[in-house]
């Protein structure tokens, strides 16, 4: 209920009287609604995987000062086996991130052109030997209180990885450290054949140019075959937000300052659904060769509105809380 022109001049009164500092009362009270507690997650893909923005005018390739306030996750990229990520983990963790961990060029190997996406990928023939090595370079930083997930593979059926492939690589990590999180996330054409091995904790899929999900009678559908995918009860479920503006966008009559009602509606119907956990958006940075602006090149409200829905959630699960 708002605040009466009468009751406004009254609390005046009774401040000036009383010479009592009103600088602690909210006379006109600021809407910033907590998240669901269903929401836990929240984060960028391209925060730090080692590539320069191309869309701004410095020389950067690590943006997670840029979204420390509003993401507990950010996504990482690891390249080789014996690359050493312990500085870059304990930097994020220090800003109360932590990140969603890349291993697909670790592990996988791009064969050919049979998939999908027109690039196979394959498990190694030594992904144990390369497994060992990464864990021995980063041991220590690899434990749930410094990684928020493993993110196995992008994309696995839509890039010609096997089940049995990828059951192998999510069983080993696992195995290896069955407290922290692994994740998937499959591309929306595909997702009738995608089959979840048990070993997987968090899935997700990613579908673009959708500008309001929640009435999208094909995307709520693709979000109906996610869930049935599940291969265990309690696999967490993550909405990839269209958190990105393409030149494409525009022939669709929609400008960049204009994807903050889409981030909202991805927002609002993770929000009203208990069975998803956690939303990322694509992507924070731009990156070379593509003409896709991420979020801190976009205009200043999609940019507000991100921090503002991150900080509804972190407010639910931050690394940094006792």
């Amino acid at each position: 209920m708002g605040l009466s022109s009468k009751h406004f001049f009254l609390l005046l009164a009774i401040c000036s009287a009383w010479l009592v500092s009103c600088n602690s009362v909210s006379i006109f009270p600021t809407i910033n609604p907590s998240a669901p507690a269903h929401l836990q997650y929240f984060g960028h893909f391209f925060v730090d995987v080692g590539v320069d923005d191309p869309h701004d005018t410095i020389n950067k390739t690590i943006f997670t000062d840029e979204v420390a306030s509003s993401s507990n996750l950010a996504q990482m990229s690891a390249y080789y086996a014996s690359e050493d990520l312990r500085a870059r983990i304990k930097a994020m963790n220090d800003l109360c991130v932590k990140p969603f961990l890349s291993l697909q060029e670790v592990l996988f190997e791009r064969l050919d052109k049979a998939a999908p996406s027109g690039t196979r990928f394959a498990l190694v023939a030594d992904y144990q030997t390369r497994w060992q090595t990464f864990k021995t370079t980063n041991a220590g930083s690899l434990e749930a209180g410094s990684i928020g997930a493993f993110y196995l593979m992008d994309e696995p059926v839509w890039n010609g990885v096997t089940f049995g492939d990828l059951e192998l690589v999510a069983q080993m990590v696992k195995r290896d450290f069955p407290s922290v999180p692994t994740l998937i996330v499959e591309a929306y054409p595909v997702l009738d054949s995608l089959r979840v091995p048990t070993s997987i904790d968090w899935i997700g899929f990613d579908r673009y140019a959708v500008f309001k999900p929640s009435s999208n009678a094909s995307f709520l559908a693709q979000l109906a075959t996610l869930k049935s995918k599940r291969s265990m009860p309690d696999q967490k479920l993550f909405l990839v937000i269209d958190d990105q503006w393409m030149p494409e966008y525009s022939t669709l009559g929609v400008t960049a300052s204009q994807m903050g009602a889409t981030i909202q509606d991805y927002y609002d119907l993770a929000a009203s659904d208990p069975e998803i956990a956690g939303l990322l958006g694509y992507r924070w940075a731009g990156v070379p060769g593509d003409a896709a602006i991420g979020v801190r090149d976009m205009p200043q409200n999609i940019i507000d509105l991100n921090v503002s829905l991150g900080k509804r959630i972190k407010a639910n699960n931050s690394p940094c809380s006792p």
